[in-house]
């Protein structure tokens, strides 16, 4: 058996003939090994040609294409063909040209993607292999145990890596199998004397999520509100609602258009206002606060609409004592992670001990950077893996001084 690129040959040979060495092969044999060679080379030489750059390559198309030109010009002499077969020759090359700068583009994406999950791969290995532990605690802010059996539970096989940030926060990774789905959770101690909440308050303008982390040495850092698109100035549109900047409201929700909007006082507290709630103002010791679009969990209970729509997900979440904060992200719309529903994102959380929660901007806005890994964690839907910018920002940072 022999396998090569582009042809697989079986050959059964009779026992008699295991101890014989015939003086040629037969003319079948010799001619099946010049079909192979040959579909090897052609496999070979066209992998050579995606490997050049773009331009070179639409360069060797157009050489091809005047030499074709010049060998019709030459072969005929009768004007009305000539002009035919030079328009077919002009079709058939924008064609190729169409089909190679696709299938460079695709071969360009797949070296991205797979550069992006080796290095992830390599930094969650080396974090692993170190033991990385944070300062001043070497306890998990969640119950790992009570978190992997509620997960197996509800998604089957689960796998998950854990990492001691900082003195406030614990990250886990999730990939699910079946579905595959990959996502990011991060888990912040809201009690720690150090910790500084951040909000991003860019409304005039976007700006990108690691932008914003990087300036305020965040620890962990999400998108925020993306509002009508991912265009640059499409303006907030209905996706607006509480936005609170260390003591300063920035911005008001719509009366007639409620948002969930989770808010934190001066000791970063945090309480919870769902969509549904009837009493809509901010608390008077309001600090922070931000708003989301949907409720995904209220109570203790997961919202169990949308259980059929699997998107990339951004969720914010608090435990029922709101000490402890929940920050997830749900890659999505790729072949490694196809999103997940509302309920699975709300039953995710819950495995975590989360007991209040919103659905914030998602798709091509979901991001979240870690420090710990020097950028962006997960992987965004967006173009090559690329974040996209946002109106607003949710941060957290340790400091010594806030």
């Amino acid at each position: 058996m022999r396998y090569s690129g582009a042809v697989l040959r079986v050959a059964i040979v009779p026992p008699d003939l295991l101890t014989q060495a015939p003086d040629r092969p037969p003319a079948s044999d010799t001619r099946a090994e010049t079909a192979n060679r040959l579909l090897d080379g052609l496999v070979e030489a066209s992998q050579r040609l995606l490997e050049m750059p773009l331009l070179a390559l639409l360069g060797v198309i157009a050489a091809l294409a005047a030499l074709g030109a010049w060998w019709l010009h030459r072969r005929s002499r009768r004007g009305r063909s000539v002009r035919a077969l030079r328009w077919i020759l002009v079709g058939c090359v924008i064609t190729g040209c169409v089909v190679v700068v696709d299938r460079k583009i695709a071969v360009l994406q797949d070296g991205v993607a797979n550069l992006r999950a080796q290095t992830r791969a390599s930094i969650t290995a080396l974090l692993r292999a170190t033991g990385k532990q944070a300062p001043k605690r070497q306890t998990w802010l969640f119950d790992r145990a009570r978190a992997e059996e509620r997960l197996t539970q509800r998604f089957g096989r689960v796998e998950t890596t854990a990492l001691l940030c900082d003195e406030a926060t614990d990250v886990v990774e999730l990939a699910i199998a079946d579905p595959p789905l990959a996502a990011l959770l991060a888990i912040v101690d809201l009690r720690c004397p150090s910790l500084a909440i951040v909000i991003g308050d860019s409304l005039a303008e976007k700006t990108m999520t690691s932008t914003f982390a990087r300036r305020h040495d965040c620890t962990v850092a999400i998108n925020g509100e993306a509002g009508n698109s991912g265009r640059p100035g499409c303006g907030l549109g209905p996706w607006q609602g509480y936005l609170v900047q260390r003591g300063t409201c920035l911005l008001r929700e719509q009366p007639d258009n409620p948002r969930p909007f989770l808010c934190f006082d001066a000791q970063n507290h945090a309480t919870f206002t769902a969509a549904a709630a009837t009493a809509r103002e901010l608390p008077p010791d309001a600090w922070n606060a931000i708003w989301g679009r949907v409720d995904l969990l209220v109570g203790g209970e997961v919202d169990a609409r949308e259980f059929r729509n699997r998107q990339p997900r951004t969720a914010m979440a608090i435990d029922a004592a709101g000490s402890r904060l929940f920050l997830l992200v749900v890659d999505g719309r790729q072949e490694r992670s196809w999103g997940m529903t509302r309920p699975e994102a709300g039953d995710l959380l819950a495995a975590f001990g989360a007991h209040d929660g919103m659905l914030c901007d998602e798709g091509g806005s979901t991001c979240m950077y870690l420090k710990v890994f020097g950028g962006i964690g997960n992987v965004p839907s967006d173009k090559l893996g690329e974040e996209r910018p946002t109106y607003t920002h949710f941060g957290t940072a340790v400091v010594d001084d806030r």
